[in-house]
């Protein structure tokens, strides 16, 4: 799936998931000819974990 179905699926903006590909938290698989990001159903569900846990105050290192 792409970034912005990965936001919607998983309730957090692009610029977040951007954000969290950036600091490595997740790792999408990247189109070598596009440069898009594609996203598995076991990033998307870390993106849903991490979005949950930040909901519940916890910081981006616990996560």
């Amino acid at each position: 799936m792409n970034i912005g179905e990965a936001a919607k699926k998983s309730g957090l903006t692009v610029k977040t998931v951007r954000y969290y590909d950036e600091i490595n938290l997740i790792k999408p698989i990247k189109n070598k000819v596009t440069n898009y990001r594609q996203y598995t159903e076991a990033e998307l569900a870390k993106l849903q974990f991490i979005g949950k846990a930040r909901r519940f105050n916890f910081s981006i290192k616990e996560c």
